[in-house]
């Protein structure tokens, strides 16, 4: 579907996630970057993946995958705090986050409903997702993505081509813009 809304209408405020998003992939730029719309996707049994907002720091779970390069137990630390010593070309790891809303109907690890609080007061919600760092060649520093697909459904490579293909639609983007105004 289309919808046409004014200039300045906010993306994140344009996204509604249903049931359309079931088993489908959603690619998302830092625009779009809300741990709620995460969850929801989630709930509705679709996937993301988003780049990582600088500002994010997450707690790490579990690894989920060694590569290549020493292997360090991270559970319970801050992203942050560890990447002064990460020297892995990939890491592949399950983080936790937290955000003031309601999380998906599936979100919980126990199955049940989350209780929410009375009107006026947004509660904290604590998620999983899976955090990939696929660190630049050039740059030396690390492109970190954010997603629910599994490692068994796309390893932590896939994941950042996965979302480097997105830059296609950008131009193609950009290139509407230009000639159309």
């Amino acid at each position: 579907s289309i919808a046409i809304y004014s200039g300045k209408t906010a993306d994140i405020k344009t996204m509604r996630i249903g049931p359309w998003v079931k088993d489908n992939i959603l690619l998302f730029d830092l625009g779009y970057f809300k741990y709620e719309l995460f969850s929801k996707i989630r709930g509705n049994g679709g996937y993301f993946v988003s780049r990582l907002k600088q500002s994010a720091n997450p707690t790490i779970v579990s690894v989920l995958h060694s590569h290549r390069g020493n292997t360090i137990d991270f559970a319970g630390k801050k992203l942050k705090d560890i990447l002064p010593s990460l020297k892995q070309e990939v890491i592949d790891i399950e983080v936790e986050v937290s955000f003031k809303g309601k999380a998906s109907k599936k979100a919980g690890d126990d199955g049940n409903f989350r209780v929410y609080h009375p009107k006026g007061s947004t509660p904290k919600v604590k998620e999983t997702f899976r955090l990939v760092g696929v660190r630049d060649k050039e740059s030396k520093k690390y492109h970190f993505y954010l997603t629910n697909i599994t490692p068994e459904q796309l390893s932590a490579e896939d994941v950042a081509l996965l979302y480097r293909a997105r830059w296609s639609i950008e131009l193609v983007f950009k290139e509407l813009k230009h000639l159309y105004q």
